[in-house]
């Protein structure tokens, strides 16, 4: 028993020891921010490129996903700030509401509340005093998708372009894919996946009425009883953002943006139908902007456009994250954060 804990020790010393090793340098300044949006002060980082003129640099937003994510959404965006400003790219992004030093409560927001705190990150940017940058873009990742296509008319005023990451489209069809991507891995037959979606649409309409927490409860202990099962309720913060949002859909959105935008899916995505939504984009882009919009789907790349050989988890666990920081930005798929970057630097101001 002895020997195996002080072999166990001696592996933990050498990850250790191997992460201090491998962990790349930063190559930008990170500078605290705190900005107010709808009375509420949130607090995040700027990330400036060292070495380079501070009157020239693009700077690039980024726009978190679902979950109660910090700025630098648990070191997963950390490789790829380091990769951006190796060239030049700045980058800004803040703790959700309620996490880390922000005030509020992200699960009390629609879509629409999140737009605005990118217009009020935009605001901040600039009337700052202290900096200047030549052009300004964003990035949304998954969730990120509904938030950013509702900027429509102030991406023109304000936005040099946009890069959406493995976005959905529409959130009850969103609900559909995920509930038969579950069913599926529990090794459900056709029938009782049809029997499923048929439920989630009796849960969508339920939702659409707006009801209190309590009628929520009592709907599911009905619907769980019926089915011998136990209940697997949402938490009331959860219940009501679900409501806010259920109806939220990027469609109208995506044909009114102004500025060129970017979306990239992965083809080994669990979480979103990246062929369906790769696919609307597509034909959105052919239509309503041509000259300035692109799609591109990875080869062997997650949602979070990782390597997914080695990064394929619904929930990443405390394993999956020592792998990521060790990786760094070896675990994106190869050419995605040149293409982020590419795309950053190629835009006119």
């Amino acid at each position: 028993m002895k020997k195996i804990v002080k072999k166990s020790l001696l592996w933990l010393f050498l990850l250790l020891l191997a992460f201090f090793i491998w962990l790349p340098a930063d190559n930008y300044t990170a500078y605290p921010i705190r900005f107010l949006s709808n009375q509420d002060t949130l607090s995040g980082v700027l990330n400036v490129p060292e070495n380079l003129p501070k009157d020239s640099l693009t700077l690039l937003i980024f726009v978190h996903g679902d979950g109660a994510l910090p700025a630098n959404a648990h070191g997963y965006y950390e490789p790829i700030w380091r990769h951006l400003a190796a060239k030049g790219v700045a980058t800004l992004a803040w703790d959700k509401k309620g996490v880390g030093a922000s005030q509020g409560n992200w699960l009390s927001q629609d879509m629409e509340a999140r737009a605005q705190e990118v217009r009020d990150a935009l605001k901040y940017v600039r009337t700052s005093q202290k900096w200047r940058f030549s052009k300004i873009g964003v990035i949304g990742f998954s969730q990120g998708g509904w938030v950013l296509p509702l900027l429509n008319h102030h991406s023109k005023a304000q936005l040099s372009f946009m890069i959406i990451v493995s976005g959905a489209v529409n959130w009850r069809q969103q609900s559909n894919y995920l509930t038969t991507q579950r069913l599926k891995r529990e090794g459900k037959s056709t029938y009782e996946i049809a029997k499923g979606l048929a439920q989630n649409k009796a849960d969508h309409q339920f939702l659409l009425q707006k009801k209190n927490y309590e009628a929520y409860v009592a709907y599911e202990r009905k619907k769980q009883a019926t089915a011998g099962t136990t209940p697997r309720l949402m938490t009331k913060e959860r219940y009501y953002f679900a409501q806010k949002n259920i109806q939220a859909d990027a469609t109208e959105g995506l044909k009114r943006l102004q500025c060129p935008v970017f979306a990239l899916f992965g083809d080994k995505d669990l979480n979103v139908n990246f062929q369906k939504s790769a696919s609307v984009y597509r034909n959105i882009f052919m239509k309503y902007h041509p000259q300035q919009c692109a799609v591109k789907t990875y080869a062997n790349a997650t949602h979070s456009l990782l390597k997914h050989r080695h990064f394929q988890k619904i929930r990443p666990d405390a394993i999956f994250m020592w792998k990521f920081w060790l990786w760094g930005g070896h675990a994106f798929v190869p050419g995605v954060l040149d293409d982020i970057r590419a795309f950053a630097l190629h835009q006119k101001n």
